[in-house]
């Protein structure tokens, strides 16, 4: 039923994106794909250019990560390290009329492994963007896409493959190959529609996906749908709201069933199912709270909450047995296996000194009681170069998501160079 349903609410979208009047008035770019795009990180203050002006920029950032982990049964000396150096090059360059061209390169050099895997080289985002009269807006190519409000779980965004990783919380994100239309209209009101190219080598197993955006009052909504031949539809709905001084940011995705396997597990019998004509639902939700210490919004507290459905009620990692069966077949699914997560996340700016900051998160496992949590410092002793150090506690129940693999305790030391 939902499937049919998808397709009709795909079509109305993609009605309303094009039955706007297109006026073109001016439009901000930068905001165009915000949050979307590493463009966005490595150039938060960037200034649009005028219309018609060329310009080539080279950027980008080294990054020296070094790290180590100990169980609860391993002796100090017997601690496991890993360390790679990871360098990314950006160019961002504007032609004119609004046309655009973004790469990002990431090179990285592994400590350890055999030498044809210690040297990696990838393309994060290999895009170009070209508009119709500042009214229509394309961008193809590999690009990074995030749909969803939510900070760390985005349960409307099936579009990406890569997720947020928990000990890299600002890791550049890997793209997938596909082409965006965008059509910003009037009223405060924006359509996007995504055709998913990614590994895709016939018409029929090409995705769609589109997105409408609207304002009430001072809140935010979006309505989203995704489509694919021979799987499962789903919709979804987003929004964004301030009250009693609080940031509230919410998404849900319904569909009739899914398009992948999870593990089951009743403390006796652990099998692989999916789910078929099952109403599946799985939302998010984050509430942010910001304090003024000397400095305005000194303090940012952010706390998330996420539900599946299909995730597990019980944990499976308390029988061994059963964590060959996960791994085996393709269903670990890193914070996203069981019912109930929630996460924290804190931050204060400018402590303890005026180059630094720090921050202490958690994410826990609330079905089967397991967590681990961070306290990281970080200072910028001259421009453009940051050193961090990050403590790690995994903690809670031994036999949990997060802990059965016996580490106690991880310590990361880091050095970042932008340029």
């Amino acid at each position: 039923m939902i499937r049919h349903i998808g397709w009709v609410i795909l079509v109305g979208l993609v009605g309303v994106g094009t039955t706007t009047p297109i006026t073109g008035e001016s439009v901000d770019e930068a905001s165009l794909f915000q949050g979307e795009s590493s463009i966005v990180s490595i150039q938060s203050s960037e200034t649009i250019e005028p219309f018609d002006h060329e310009s080539t920029t080279f950027s980008g950032s080294i990054l020296s990560r070094n790290t180590a982990y100990w169980t609860r049964q391993s002796a100090m000396s017997d601690g496991a390290i890993a360390g790679y150096t990871q360098a990314n090059f950006f160019l961002d360059s504007r032609l004119q009329r609004g046309a655009k061209l973004f790469i990002d390169l990431e090179i990285s050099q592994l400590a350890s492994g055999s030498p044809t895997q210690t040297m990696l080289a990838t393309v994060r985002e290999l895009f170009v963007d070209i508009n119709y009269n500042r009214a229509i807006y394309l961008r193809t190519g590999k690009q990074v896409i995030q749909w969803g409000r939510c900070y760390f779980w985005n349960p409307t965004d099936l579009i990406s493959i890569d997720h947020r990783d928990f000990f890299q919380l600002n890791r550049y994100r890997d793209g997938i190959y596909g082409t965006r239309l965008l059509l910003p209209g009037t009223n405060n009101q924006n359509t996007t529609l995504f055709v998913n190219q990614e590994n895709v080598t016939k018409i029929n197993q090409l995705s769609l996906a589109a997105k409408h955006e609207f304002m009430v009052g001072n809140s935010e909504i979006g309505l989203s749908g995704w489509v694919k031949p021979n799987s499962v539809s789903t919709i979804g709905i987003d929004f964004s709201t301030r009250w009693l001084g609080l940031d509230i940011v919410g998404e849900s995705a319904f569909s009739d069933g899914e398009n992948g396997a999870h593990i089951t597990w009743d403390g006796i019998t652990a099998r692989s199912e999916t789910i078929r004509n099952q109403w599946v639902n799985r939302s998010a939700i984050t509430i942010t709270k910001t304090w003024d210490w000397d400095l305005s919004e000194r303090i940012g507290l952010s706390a998330e909450l996420y539900y599946n459905s299909t995730g597990y009620t019980q944990s499976p990692f308390t029988n061994p047995s059963v964590i060959p069966i996960i791994f085996s077949n393709g269903l670990y699914a890193p914070n996203r296996m069981a019912q109930w997560y929630g996460a924290t996340f804190l931050t204060i700016h400018e402590f303890p000194f005026n180059d630094s900051s720090a921050g202490i998160n958690t994410i826990a496992n609330l079905t089967d009681n397991s967590r681990i949590s961070s306290l990281a410092v970080s200072f910028s002793p001259i421009v453009h170069t940051l050193l961090s150090t990050t403590a790690y506690l995994y903690w809670g129940d031994p036999n949990g998501e997060y802990t059965y693999a016996g580490n106690s305790v991880g310590w990361e030391l880091s050095a970042t160079i932008s340029f």
